[in-house]
């Protein structure tokens, strides 16, 4: 049997079970072993905190004192460097405070220096409006929409964007004051309806006012319709001179934005000889009247700065002239018919919808549809005169036209 055993690979069971037996005995030494190696570092910590309860006070002190003094020097200049990043901090935020302030100031320049040349122009208009003959109620038009606009503009509040929604920054935005200005002045000037402007253009409207915040319904929402009117002559070439300034000195700066210094002398040349003609320009005409709102629906982001126009005709006759035919128009002082809206005619409120005075400037004309048949009116795009309608920071609120109950 113990061959047949041994052929078949296997041993005999006395020497399985001593084998069996001896792996289990030495399993179970290695196991103790394990387990005093494990609790060999506790029994020396236990004894070296019993050792440090037992050392007398003025060893222990040293002790204290030798590693107090030793990591010292890594605690001062952790704190030393933690101060500089205070410091730093706060420098930081200084400058950016005085960087906000620099900004309110230079919007505070604009808009005064928007006061003072709206007061120029009304000193020009009561002249006008003595001298010319036949013009006299045209000009003394002008003047009492102008005398409006500065009294509104003498009584605006500044006001900072403080906060705009990503997923709506072309239709509102926050401004930081609200009815704890109205109770500061002892007047309403921060109400539902007040027109927020930026200078003499439009920017959007105060839609909500509360205790120290307002909510502004920008002019590119498509949710705001405004009364406008085109308006050729003069008004466009004021707009023409202040982007012919903003332009102007960046281009005499810039060097490599052309080929020789002769094409840069010529250009510039051109840029101030444009500005000089349209100085020369006094007459204005207004012309078709339909209703700009923004082209976006809400949360669509595309076409965020492009308006969109639409019923513009002039089949009413108003103040300015008589009923004029669709296609062409002929008013007072033109030499010959014209049509009603072109490309680069200037948007401006016509006053009519009851919120906005008469006369600020809206938008540009870019892009006139033609008519179809049997249409009644012009369709049309626009661009907002404020073109960094995404990068404002300071604006101005009007009182409302009307103070709703």
């Amino acid at each position: 049997m113990q061959k047949i055993f041994l052929k078949a690979g296997r041993e005999p069971s006395c020497r399985n079970i001593f084998c069996k037996n001896s792996s289990f005995r030495h399993d179970e030494l290695k196991s103790f072993t394990m387990r005093r190696q494990v609790y060999y570092p506790i029994f020396l910590l236990v004894a070296f905190l019993f050792l440090l309860l037992t050392l007398p006070a003025s060893f222990t002190n040293k002790v204290r004192r030798a590693a107090v003094s030793a990591v010292s020097p890594f605690w001062t200049t952790l704190h030393q460097s933690q101060k500089r990043s205070a410091d730093m901090m706060q420098l930081t935020l200084e400058n950016q405070r005085l960087h906000e302030a620099l900004e309110e100031v230079f919007e505070w320049a604009l808009a005064e220096e928007g006061v003072q040349s709206q007061l120029e122009k009304l000193g020009i208009l009561s002249e006008k409006a003595k001298e010319e003959g036949s013009f006299q109620e045209f000009f003394a038009r002008r003047k009492r929409e102008l005398q409006q606009r500065v009294d509104l503009q003498l009584q605006s509040i500044p006001a900072k964007i403080i906060f705009r929604d990503p997923l709506s920054s072309n239709h509102f935005v926050w401004i930081n004051v609200g009815e704890r200005e109205n109770e500061s002045l002892g007047k309403r000037i921060i109400a539902v309806d007040s027109p927020v402007v930026v200078g003499d253009a439009l920017v959007g409207v105060v839609e909500a006012v509360e205790k120290n915040r307002s909510k502004v319904r920008l002019i590119t929402d498509s949710g705001l319709g405004i009364s406008v009117r085109t308006a050729r002559g003069f008004s466009q070439c004021h707009v023409l001179q202040r982007m012919i300034d903003a332009l102007f000195p960046i281009c005499k700066e810039k060097e490599d934005l052309f080929s020789s210094p002769e094409e840069k002398k010529l250009f510039l040349q051109m840029l101030l000889r444009v500005r000089e003609r349209s100085l020369q320009e006094k007459r204005e005409w207004f012309l078709a009247k339909g209703i700009l709102q923004g082209a976006n629906a809400p949360l669509w982001p595309f076409h965020a700065y492009t308006l969109k126009g639409r019923g513009f005709n002039y089949d009413c006759a108003d103040a300015e002239s008589s009923s004029q035919p669709l296609k062409t128009g002929t008013l007072p002082g033109m030499k010959d018919a014209q049509r009603l809206v072109v490309q680069g005619d200037l948007l401006i409120t016509s006053g009519m919808d009851g919120v906005f005075p008469a006369g600020l400037e809206v938008a540009t004309v870019t892009r006139v549809f033609p008519l179809q048949d049997g249409a009644y009116a012009y369709d049309l795009e626009a661009m907002p005169v404020v073109a960094d309608l995404q990068d404002l920071t300071v604006v101005f609120v009007m009182p409302p036209l009307f103070t709703r109950e």
